[in-house]
């Protein structure tokens, strides 16, 4: 768990505002918070007070603090700001109530958390390099500048550094409480008059006069200029250490070198002249010499059969294990044209090289050969697999910038332009995925707006009748149909080709619209010819690339040919799909994108119901709507007033 050090920043207080930044290090909480009413101060030192002597240790318990805190500041009249985070040693909680959280990483910042009056938490994982900053709603305010900042590059001190004048300036500062989390910085280089070892600390102490009596050498806790004596910290007796200038040191290693080197033709002389004279130390060299001679032998012979025995071992091995890693190259050049086939050759590799390391137990060398390439076949077969999981997915967009209530309940894009509908309040936000840019229109024309459809730079608009209008500037906005029998009880809203198709559970049909000159549409009449084996009353989404796919409440995509169920049946799912399910494509589009909420995931499969991949995170389980470019590599899951971001 990565140490972390906090740098407060908060707001002037006032008679009814007061704000500070609480660090209960023992248990690695942090929060920074703001209370609002009579004797704020009062109330605020005694939560203080109180969040001091906490203790989480999971999840919940970080809930259950929030929530008592929130119940502590009610219960003396006080509104209350909070942002928190708690650190164990293998997550990180954040938690809000009116705060937010921003986390910033060598390359993105975004708001990971934002409350506006609930109790609001999120899971995850922090990095060795990430910054978070904890803040209170008043604080929000400069959310902004603070993301600049960071992703610019400023380190935390010059960011805080340059909010302290703007903040005070204002007339009212008393609820602004950010804590600014980052990696603790390592301690500096200790003092020269203090040394620290790794289990016992000393400090240099001066030599005392040499008139003085040896009971005048005890340490005292004065510190002087030019020590020269070491004490132990927990005694009371002194240790002389003599410091030799390096030349005096020097010089009596080489004059220690230079003795022995000429002893040594000395030493050898005395030992040959005593092996002429004696006999017994003859007979003991020679002994000595010959069973040298043996051990050396049988080592050398012993190495020898040692490194040819593992020779065999590693041949025998790679007999059996050069023609599965040769099957599982083929797998890896299959997966792009076939990789169902290419998926179950890769697990049949994963299998027999799983027995084979129970034939090869007892041979060590053997079992290394068939263990590396296992490792190989086991990164493959994951690699074929398609499964990916994250447990935070990066935020793409935040439509709170543009409008701090915005809530997207309908989504649709078409190539680098996305529509997000917010329908309670009749709006429009556009969205060039590429530049991140943005801009609001109202739709209040209509009277209530039911779902959205594109066709090449065409929006459609279902909602009291038929509208139309344009990709990029819908201030055209007209209505092309009147509600009708047709339309009324319409639910969702595709359009293909100049046509337009409206689903009507309570006709059960679906009804097409065809275009009869650029003003003018024909009258509807019933496409569905067959809803065998599903009702329209389940349909969750529509598309339509040619044929209409219907995503059904049942875990069901239904594909539909002139107006028939066409048979489409998944394959390769090892978890079949579940619940109300969002199925995205078009003309344009390669694939079958398919948002499963229930099991937190999206699946990409090829048209013909191979799967191909699929990405799980626990953030995608809130998600409502997927927005999917293939010129970006990206799909967009909408969530609420965010956009999180997957590779494909």
């Amino acid at each position: 768990m990565s140490a972390l050090q906090s740098t407060p920043l908060i707001g002037l207080p006032q008679l009814t505002g007061w704000s500070q930044v609480a660090v209960v290090a023992d248990h690695h909480l942090w929060v920074a918070f703001a209370v609002a009413g009579q004797n704020a101060g009062n109330v605020g030192r005694d939560l203080l007070s109180w969040l001091q002597t906490q203790q989480p240790s999971s999840t919940p318990s970080v809930h259950t603090l929030l929530t008592q805190l929130l119940s502590l500041a009610r219960d003396k009249a006080c509104d209350l700001q909070v942002a928190l985070a708690w650190q164990n040693e293998t997550q990180v909680v954040f938690g809000a109530i009116k705060g937010a959280v921003i986390l910033k990483r060598p390359t993105k910042v975004g708001v990971v958390l934002h409350s506006s009056g609930d109790v609001q938490l999120v899971e995850g994982r922090l990095q060795a390099d990430d910054v978070v900053v904890l803040m209170t709603a008043q604080a929000s305010n400069y959310l902004g500048e603070i993301q600049q900042k960071l992703g610019a590059g400023f380190d935390v001190d010059t960011v805080v550094t340059n909010l302290v004048p703007s903040i005070h300036s204002q007339p009212d500062s008393s609820l602004t409480a950010c804590a600014f989390l980052a990696p603790a910085q390592p301690q500096a280089e200790p003092s020269s008059e203090r040394v620290h070892g790794p289990f016992i600390e000393m400090k240099f102490e001066p030599d005392p006069p040499d008139d003085e009596p040896s009971a005048s050498r005890m340490p005292t806790p004065s510190t002087h200029a030019a020590p020269s004596r070491l004490v132990h910290a927990n005694q009371e007796t002194s240790l002389r250490v003599k410091k030799l200038p390096w030349p005096v040191i020097g010089f009596s290693i080489v004059k220690r070198l230079l003795r022995r080197m000429v002893g040594l033709p000395l030493a050898w002389w005395r030992f040959s002249l005593r092996f002429r004279h004696d006999d017994g130390l003859r007979r003991r060299v020679i002994i000595l010499g010959l069973l040298a001679v043996i051990a050396s032998s049988s080592l050398g012979g012993g190495i020898w059969w040692w490194q040819t025995a593992q020779a065999k071992q590693r041949q025998a091995a790679d007999a059996v294990v050069q023609p599965l890693l040769d099957k599982l190259q083929v797998a890896e050049q299959q997966s792009e044209n076939d990789p169902l086939t290419a998926r179950q050759l890769a697990n049949e590799v994963l299998t027999e090289l799983t027995a084979a390391q129970g034939q090869f137990e007892k041979q060590p060398a053997a079992k290394k050969v068939v263990a590396a390439a296992l490792a190989q076949a086991q990164a493959t077969t994951q690699n074929l697999s398609g499964q990916k999981e994250a447990n935070e997915l990066p935020i793409f967009y935040d439509s709170r910038l543009l409008q701090s209530d915005f809530v997207a309940t309908l989504a649709l894009s078409k190539g680098t332009t996305a529509w997000l509908v917010d329908t309670g309040k009749r709006q429009a936000l556009i969205l060039d995925l590429e530049r991140k840019q943005a801009r609001l229109f109202d739709l209040s024309k209509m009277s209530s707006v039911v779902d959205v459809a594109i066709d090449g730079d065409t929006v459609w608009l279902l909602g009291d009748g038929l509208w139309r209008t344009k990709l990029t500037d819908p201030s055209e906005l007209t209505q092309v149909k009147p509600a009708g029998e047709s339309n009324q009880a319409g639910t969702h809203l595709a359009a293909y080709n100049s046509y337009v198709y409206v689903v009507n559970p309570e006709k059960r049909n679906i009804y097409r619209y065809a275009k009869v000159s650029d003003t003018e549409y024909s009258d509807p009449i019933g496409w569905l010819q067959s809803s065998q084996g599903f009702s329209l009353s389940e349909a969750t989404s529509i598309s339509i690339d040619g044929d209409v796919w219907l995503g059904l409440q049942t875990g069901r995509i239904a594909k539909l040919t002139s107006g028939k169920p066409a048979e489409f049946n998944p394959q390769g799912l090892q978890d079949a799909l579940a619940g109300d399910l969002e199925v995205v494509t078009d003309p344009d589009t390669k694939n079958l994108y398919v948002l499963d909420a229930d099991k937190e995931r999206v699946v990409v499969l090829s048209k013909d119901g191979t799967f191909l991949k699929e990405l799980r995170s626990p953030m995608l389980g809130a998600s409502t709507h997927l927005l999917v470019s293939e010129s970006l590599n990206k799909a967009l899951a909408v969530s609420g007033s965010l956009l999180f971001e997957l590779e494909l």
